[in-house]
């Protein structure tokens, strides 16, 4: 049954919402009270959502609009063979920093129900040129290749050497984002085993990489009591000694070699809690690794360093925390 039909039929006004996490579009019916979205509006902030109202009735809401205008025109490029799904994608995520890209959002969607949409808008405008959702239908749908229902579309699903998603991604897009330490530990180069515990076995920290080209990170010793005093500059000598002791954080610039059989990931330390570190740059080999539905981040030096009066490698290893676009805390 069609929206409109929907809309004919129904004697109560509705309204159409549409989730993006935490993003939540809300648009009348055409003849939805306004009440109702006034209502709706601080309700949906309350659930930690981020509302945008469409001003008025349009086939399609505001992102499916702009996605829709993004889609055809990679359609199009494809169609008049300018470009490649991988090419496109790649373009698509460095210029725009995002995780994800459009071919690939094509094929999660099903190409079957991208070229269903697109006759739809074609329909309703007349203007829209109707040879690149052709191409698609032909090249690919006629052909049983409707993208990850089937296992192949715009690329191949069953491949892993062209997997979509995150696998595609180049090592710079996975680091981007915040990830909790799981393990901080040193051990003798011939001997893994023999691991030590700089922090502590119950060390805490976060890492974070921006997609700007930034990182900061905080490593904490927990168990310290709070300060008898509230006053952020009011701690005696022995209580700032000892936040001194149990906490190292730094930040600045990082960069980040991929061209390496062994990537590169260095961070330049513009503030540190440890002075010596100021103005250094810290060498680190990194790997990013999955486990299940877990993403994990190892770091560790080129060489052995010195920990705790030996020669040791020391190796950080992070768990990926998810993505947080809420409005408010929970």
């Amino acid at each position: 049954m069609s929206v409109n039909l929907v809309v004919k039929e129904c004697s109560t006004p509705i309204t159409f919402n549409h989730r993006i996490s935490p993003p939540v579009e809300i648009m009348s019916c055409g003849h939805t009270d306004p009440a109702i979205i006034d209502y709706l509006v601080p309700k949906l902030q309350e659930l930690g959502l981020d509302p945008a109202v469409a001003t008025k009735q349009s086939t399609g809401l505001i992102y499916c609009r702009i996605w829709a205008a993004m889609k055809r025109e990679v359609m199009m490029v494809l169609a008049d063979q300018v470009g490649t799904p991988e090419d496109i994608d790649k373009l698509f995520r460095y210029s725009f920093q995002s995780k994800g890209a459009p071919c690939d959002l094509m094929d999660k969607v099903g190409l079957e129900t991208v070229c269903n949409i697109e006759d739809h808008y074609i329909a309703e405008r007349k203007n829209i040129p109707t040879y690149p959702v052709e191409y698609i239908r032909e090249n690919y749908v006629k052909k049983g290749n409707l993208g990850v229902p089937t296992g192949k579309g715009l690329f191949d699903h069953h491949d892993d050497s062209t997997k979509t998603g995150k696998e595609q991604q180049s090592l710079r897009h996975q680091l981007v984002g915040a990830w909790e330490l799981v393990d901080y530990s040193a051990f003798p180069k011939n001997d893994p085993s023999a691991k030590v515990y700089p922090m502590g076995k119950d060390v805490q920290g976060i890492i974070m990489y921006t997609d700007t080209g930034y990182v900061s990170a905080q490593l904490r010793i927990p168990g310290q009591p709070p300060f008898k005093s509230d006053d952020l500059s009011g701690g005696t000598q022995e209580e700032l000694a000892e936040v001194g002791k149990n906490y190292l954080a730094y930040t600045g610039p990082f960069y980040l070699d991929e061209s390496r059989d062994e990537p590169l990931l260095q961070h330049h330390m513009t503030n540190s809690s440890f002075p010596n570190w100021l103005g250094n740059t810290s060498r680190r080999l990194v790997k990013i690794s999955t486990e299940g539905d877990d993403q994990y981040l190892t770091l560790g030096p080129e060489n052995e360093i010195e920990v705790m009066g030996e020669m040791r490698t020391s190796q950080l290893v992070w768990r990926r925390l998810p993505d947080n676009y809420a409005a408010r805390p929970p």
